[in-house]
């Protein structure tokens, strides 16, 4: 899910880099989009984004119906049990990479260079042209707006209440000491992802709205023209709160789980320690590590010394050989 996310900002990132960081929007101004971009932009910017944010959603869905059977059903709990994991993910993926396809295949933009200025023409697939251009943008847009957008939030409300009552329901049993120990880890990870959920659907319900009324507004005309500009700053906002809400999830990671905290710890800094002592196996503790490094320098010095004192010797019982030789 967090591979998702990350590239569903990612793969737009040559295409902002270059319009806005490098100022391409100026070079488009004045002469027209390059046959690159103009080819690209809409694969970088549209398609690649919305595959990637359509699985993390799905996962995300995933993730919480797995974890309410985990923790309410002992007979899920069976690795035997039911397909696994792996090809869930697997198939979540293709499916929204799937899902994308028509609207891939359904217009593509070729580059015209007309009075020394370049275009970006836009061409429809001839399918498209048979079923009506409106007809079928709109029932794509319907179609994601269902099966993207409102179905999973109204999933993720559902497993997010339902895991919410059971953990509630639990906690006022009384178990051994044990049992405690392990509903209490049970609890503690089904908060986190309980918390990771309500974040998740702080940013996504917003964007249900907006995509309801914008594909509303494509069928009905209910939005005047002038006031449409509001819908389009709320989608921006909409994406900046969706990168807002990462550094959130993070730190509900570090705050809530222990062994988040530790790979956390091993990935940023045992891979550095790893490096500085030269293949050394990864310590815990600094005082451990440090002992480990002198203890390396001492075998480089002994090794170094060693080697010094044998070409020495080697150079001792040369020189008598050499002195013999020119006598004779």
């Amino acid at each position: 899910m967090a591979v998702t996310e990350m590239f569903t900002g990612l793969v737009s990132f040559p295409w902002l880099l270059y319009y806005y960081t490098l100022k391409g929007y100026e070079e488009d101004m004045n002469y027209g989009m390059p046959a690159f971009w103009c080819k690209t932009y809409p694969y970088l910017s549209e398609n690649l984004p919305r595959v990637f944010h359509t699985a993390a959603i799905w996962l995300s869905v995933l993730l919480a119906v797995r974890r309410y059977c985990t923790v309410s059903t002992i007979k899920l709990r069976s690795p035997q049990k039911g397909l696994s994991t792996e090809i869930m993910i697997s198939a979540v993926c293709f499916a929204a990479a799937m899902l994308e396809v028509p609207l891939v295949f359904s217009r593509w933009n070729v580059p015209v260079v007309r009075n020394n200025r370049r275009y970006c023409v836009q061409n429809l697939a001839k399918w498209v042209l048979d079923i009506g251009p409106n007809t079928f943008f709109t029932t794509a847009i319907w179609f994601h707006v269902v099966f993207v957008y409102a179905g999973p939030c109204v999933l993720l409300v559902i497993y997010s209440a339902l895991l919410m009552n059971f953990i509630r329901s639990q906690a006022k049993r009384r178990f051994s000491s044990c049992v405690i120990r392990h509903q209490s880890r049970l609890h503690s990870t089904s908060k986190m992802l309980v918390i990771i959920i309500c974040i998740f659907l702080v940013t996504e319900i917003p964007a249900v709205v907006i995509s309801t009324m914008h594909v509303l507004h494509m069928t009905f005309r209910i939005i005047p023209v002038h006031r449409y500009r509001a819908m389009n700053i709320a989608m921006i906002l909409r994406n900046v709160f969706i990168i807002a809400s990462h550094p959130f999830n993070f730190l509900v990671y570090l705050n809530m789980s222990e062994q988040f905290r530790k790979v956390a710890y091993q990935w940023f800094f045992g891979r550095i320690l790893s490096i500085v002592e030269l293949g050394a196996p990864c310590c815990r503790s600094w005082k451990i590590y440090q002992q480990h490094l002198s203890t390396r320098l001492i075998d480089l010095r002994d090794m170094q010394m060693r080697q010094s004192i044998t070409v020495k010797e080697a150079a001792s019982l040369a020189e008598p050989a050499i002195s013999d030789a020119d006598s004779d």
